[in-house]
């Protein structure tokens, strides 16, 4: 089971996070790209002459729950935070609910 799902239902976090060694792959979205990776979707669209990063998560009990990764001037800079943030371990514990 995966951190981000172990967190979304609830259950005990590991100890140990292995960092994700696998690359996110890029599909278009309308007005912007995303990733999904189980059930946790990278998103960036655009934002007030930059990229919006965002992920959704949907989880079993919790529904759907959303966390910012910031603004940001290029395309490239928010890729590389999303999968920053993915090789962390895709921490979600900050997410907030999403209506």
């Amino acid at each position: 089971m995966s951190q981000a799902i172990r967190e979304a239902v609830g259950a005990p976090a590991m100890r140990a996070v292995a960092m994700n060694t696998t690359t996110l792959v890029w599909g278009d979205d309308l007005g912007g790209v995303k990733a999904q990776v189980g059930n946790v979707t990278y998103y960036i669209g655009n934002a007030y002459g930059g990229f919006e990063a965002y992920l959704m998560m949907r989880g079993l009990r919790s529904g759907t729950r959303r966390l910012n990764l910031g603004n940001f001037k290029t395309l490239d800079d928010a890729k590389r935070k999303c999968e920053q943030h993915y090789g962390d371990g895709c921490n979600v514990s900050a997410a907030g609910r999403w209506w």
